[in-house]
């Protein structure tokens, strides 16, 4: 018997004095390695380093009592497959020390193993973390070998660094794994997620499913496929899908050469038939061969590369609606029991979604067969409920007996007031119509119905117009029980009234303006002829001085009728346009309005393009905006007008600003600006001079947008008018 040569160096080196001191370099180095494939050899070669065996191995023992070898250096490949089974409690206090292992009692069972591989000496440490057991540290000798008690203490603290840094890594290890399948499990429960918004947003199934499938690859697997069962009792793909284009062209023609097969004992035949999941964990060579049906096919399945599959049905109530398959390939992974969940799940939906897709098309078809068969009432219906969505016409229902009152949704002005009572609604009505709708009400003979109009006040001001029809119904002892009937809410039709009232006064005014400008022309020359002959014939400077300040109100008052007949006679054909000129001839036509609020309008007016239009429409969009920026200034501010050219969206044109620095408008009113009739001017707004300006400017092919502000420190408006430069727009060739 002997001592290794290199423990033997190291005594003499006096390393064993102290044992720890010959381990903490190698200590800090395990304990610093997370990953167990990492650390394991580093173990060994420490070993190897301080005490010098021939050979050297980190069992591991199972939960179940079985031992093997995570990692081994200088042995034979034979024995590091060899399994083994013992107790644990003979390593748990001690450490086996067999200098001769052919005569130790304790490793009897194993003495053939260790003479074939030479092995006339072991000594094994437990492995020990938190009081259990978890392996040993055994070092092989190939010689007699003594083991003095320096050496058991050197490598008694080389397992415990190792048992350490073994249990260390193989709990990060373990949270590694927690953390990739917590990942894995979020990306299936959102795949889920995705998925079920997804078959739930069409009644098209087969569209819905197939998008499924795109999305299941290759977020779960590599080919996903799904096949129904369909009215007929066959069973026809509803979606195949693959990331890679030439790999899913192939399984296209796999499937189109070779459909699945449903004859008895196969896989899809089994799941049709039990409405169980069939899973292959590992698609192997024998199950190809078995499964396939030519040289040809067998060819074109290995072409694929499966590596897992998994078919799961969609089941329903009624039975099995078809099934889904999904098969890993190329990106190596292996399908896993959560996937069997999440399959099923997703299959699960799946099944939900063609029930009720095809329960919507057997309730279409009801529908149909019930049309065909009461065509007069089903067309009826039809224009009923038609007309009733045009006109926003709704019905209501009042309970007498609980005073509770119902109404249909279609009328929107009156989904946010909540009635729920006679009482709710009455508080509503607008005061001057209440007693007509008393009037009404008394007057109506029993069983006759009544008409009648009057208006809604909702909590934000707003007035709704109804127009409602109904009757009083009794019952068998004639008392009043229920009354039923319609409305229709005619808000835009009023609002249409005054506005055509006040457009034809508007229009009726403009026609009077022009007449007067017209007629007014003539004697105006004679006037600013006579002033002209009298200036130059009076020597008076004084009466000159103001026959000069009559000719220029004159030319002033001419130039204005001139303007007036501009708006009034223009044409109706498009043709070239200087912005520059039309704004201002709209500003000198408001002169005596600007100067009346003591406005200043600035202008910068720098566009040079031409643009091509109608003029008087152009001119009735600047007018528009300019008339509202009027109004808006507050008197002795100012009103600033620009024109220049640039470019909207690659498209050369003139950009006109109209902005000022009146109050700005509120926020609630910002996005109902260019709807018709919308108006804030109660008694002398239409609400249609910026819906019809929007229009026009539109229709001449650009835009026209609001910048605003009402914060007390910063207010104001500006108007944006984008027309294009000189190119016929579509909507003005007709």
């Amino acid at each position: 018997m002997t001592t290794s040569p290199q423990f033997i160096g190291r005594a003499e080196e006096g390393l064993l004095g102290n044992p720890l001191s010959a381990l903490v370099r190698a200590s800090a180095t395990l304990l610093a390695t997370p990953e167990l494939h990492a650390v394991l050899p580093k173990i060994l070669d420490v070993a190897k380093e301080v005490l010098g065996a021939g050979a050297y191995a980190v069992w591991k023992r199972e939960p179940d009592g079985t031992w093997h070898i995570l990692h081994s250096q200088g042995l034979s490949p034979e024995y590091t497959e060899v399994m083994i089974r013992g107790h644990a409690q003979e390593y748990l206090t001690e450490p086996l020390l067999a200098e001769d292992v052919q005569r130790n009692t304790r490793i009897e069972s194993r003495r053939a193993l260790y003479q074939k591989e030479g092995i006339v000496s072991i000594m094994a440490m437990p492995l020990v973390a938190d009081t259990n057991l978890i392996g040993t540290m055994t070092f092989y000798f190939k010689h007699g070998q003594r083991f003095p008690r320096e050496m058991v203490d050197l490598a008694r603290a080389l397992a415990n660094i190792s048992a350490a840094a073994i249990n260390t890594a193989e709990l990060y290890e373990a949270q590694t794994r927690l953390r990739q399948h917590a990942v894995e499990d979020k990306k299936r429960a959102d795949f889920l997620s995705e998925a079920t918004v997804l078959l739930a947003s069409s009644l098209d199934y087969q569209t819905t499913l197939n998008r499924v499938s795109e999305m299941a690859v290759p977020k779960i697997a590599d080919w996903c496929s799904v096949f129904v069962v369909n009215a007929e009792g066959r069973l026809e793909r509803t979606a195949v899908a693959h990331p890679d284009p030439k790999k899913l062209e192939l399984g296209l023609r796999l499937q189109a050469k070779y459909p699945p097969s449903l004859e008895h004992g196969s896989l899809m035949y089994l799941v049709l038939q039990t409405g169980r999941s069939q899973y292959v964990p590992d698609v192997t060579e024998e199950m190809l061969v078995k499964a396939a049906r030519s040289e040809e096919h067998l060819a074109m399945i290995r072409e694929l590369g499966m590596r897992s599959a998994l078919t799961v049905p969609i089941k329903s109530r009624e039975g099995v609606l078809g099934v889904i398959t999904l098969v890993t390939a190329e990106s190596g992974r292996r399908l896993e029991p959560e996937d069997i969940r999440l399959a099923e799940d997703l299959a699960t939906r799946a099944a939900a979604a063609i029930e009720n897709a095809r329960l919507y098309h057997q309730l279409q078809e009801e529908l149909r067969a019930k049309r065909e068969a009461e065509e007069s009432l089903k067309a009826t219906q039809a224009r009923l409920l038609s007309a009733q969505a045009a006109a926003k016409l709704g019905a209501y229902e009042l309970d007498v007996a609980t005073g509770l009152l119902h109404w249909s949704p279609e009328i929107p002005s009156l989904q946010d007031l909540g009635w729920a009572t006679m009482a709710d609604w009455q508080a509503h009505i607008h005061p001057e119509d209440q007693p007509r709708l008393a009037e009404v009400s008394r007057t109506t003979p029993p069983g006759e119905e009544a008409e009648v109009e009057y208006r809604i006040i909702k909590p934000d001001g707003t007035v709704v117009w109804l127009l409602s029809r109904g009757r009083r119904y009794y019952d068998e002892q004639g008392r009043h029980v229920r009354t039923a009937g319609i409305s229709l809410d005619i808000t835009a039709q009023k609002l249409s009234e005054e506005a055509l009232r006040r457009t034809e006064k508007l229009a009726a005014a403009g026609r009077l303006a022009a007449t007067i400008a017209h007629e007014i022309n003539n004697p105006l020359a004679a006037v600013t002829n006579l002033v002209f002959l009298a200036k130059y014939q009076s020597s008076d400077k004084e009466i000159k001085k103001l026959l000069d300040l009559a000719e220029r109100e004159l030319q002033r008052v001419s130039h204005i009728t001139k303007q007036t007949l501009g708006f009034y006679r223009d044409t109706s054909t498009p043709r070239l346009i200087h912005a520059n000129q039309v704004v201002q001839s709209v500003i000198d036509i408001y002169g005596n309005k600007i100067s009346g609020r003591t406005v200043d309008i600035r202008t910068m007016l720098r566009a040079e393009s031409p643009l091509i239009g109608l003029e008087g429409e152009v001119r009735q969009v600047i007018s528009n905006v300019l008339s509202n920026a009027i109004d808006s200034a507050p008197r002795n501010s100012e009103i600033i007008v620009t024109s220049r050219d640039t470019r909207s969206k690659s498209r050369a044109g003139v950009l006109i600003k109209i902005a000022d620095n009146g109050p700005g408008i509120p926020p609630e009113h910002r996005r109902r600006l260019f709807e018709a009739f919308f108006t804030t001017k109660r008694d002398v707004g239409t609400g249609l001079g910026l819906w019809v300006s929007k229009g026009i400017v539109e229709k001449h092919g650009g835009w026209i947008r609001v910048t605003t502000s009402s914060r007390p420190n910063r207010h104001g408006t500006v108007f944006s008018i984008f027309f294009p430069r000189a190119t016929m727009p579509s909507s003005l060739k007709a």
